[in-house]
């Protein structure tokens, strides 16, 4: 007779060595093995199991490690989860947002804005984000919605969608730090500007110092040299020549 597939589940368990804390003890009860699909050419088996309720996140971590080091000598290993409650809360909507989002496949550097953004959170039954500005918005309803939608829904959750708003507050909280910034950096330039006059007027008034006084400059001043003395002009009407003179 074949294991039914609570069985399945309990041999899983004893296969990944897995070890309960006190607060999971109820976590797994009736947990079954619905299938396993045994992907050859990539060599990935996809363990489809049904639960109570979603698993605390931590919970879900321990468990999809366990798996994946038990398996990872013949396959890597995926876990489609299927919780039988269908309720929502903020707590496990937010402890899985960062690896949800980092799991979802779509490869953008906005990404990581999304992990270290804000959290989704219930209001009025309805999964609300918000969203730091117009491109993110924009980002998540025409690209990252869907697959991280999916995603939470492989991890155990129900089926939801995800309604995006502008967080004013994020948007005049940029507003006002460009302002600040701005603000000091004319402060800056403003006393760049003193600076550099205050050093122009210190110049100027060390080359006034420095500069010579007229008495001194008169004083100074290269005198003329006299004029040489005139040779001696002989008489006009006497030569000589040969020793001889002619009047």
């Amino acid at each position: 007779m074949e294991p039914n597939k609570q069985e399945l589940f309990l041999r899983l368990l004893e296969q990944i060595k897995w070890q309960h804390l006190p607060e999971e003890q109820e976590l797994f009860t009736g947990a079954a093995i619905d299938k396993v699909e045994v992907h050859t050419a990539s060599k990935r088996w996809e363990f489809v199991i049904s639960l109570k309720q979603v698993l605390p996140f931590t919970t879900f971590l321990r468990f999809n490690h366990a798996l994946a080091n038990a398996f990872e000598p013949i396959a890597q290993t995926t876990l489609n989860l299927k919780a039988q409650e269908k309720t929502l809360n903020d707590r496990d909507l937010g402890d899985y947002w960062a690896y949800v989002v980092s799991t979802c496949g779509v490869n953008s550097p906005l990404i990581q804005e999304l992990c270290q953004g804000k959290v989704p959170y219930l209001d009025d039954n309805r999964v609300m984000l918000l969203a730091e500005n117009e491109i993110i918005k924009n980002f998540l309803t025409t690209q990252a919605l869907g697959p991280i939608e999916r995603t939470y829904h492989r991890y155990g959750f129900p089926k939801f969608t995800i309604n995006t708003l502008i967080d004013e507050s994020k948007s005049q909280a940029k507003i006002d730090e460009y302002k600040e910034q701005k603000a000091r950096s004319d402060a800056q330039l403003a006393q760049q500007a003193v600076e550099a006059i205050q050093k122009q007027n210190e110049k100027r008034q060390q080359k006034a110092k420095e500069k010579p006084k007229p008495a001194e400059q008169k004083k100074s001043a290269k005198q003329p040299k006299p004029a040489a003395h005139p040779d001696p002009i002989e008489k006009p009407g006497t030569l000589s020549e040969g020793g001889r003179t002619y009047d």
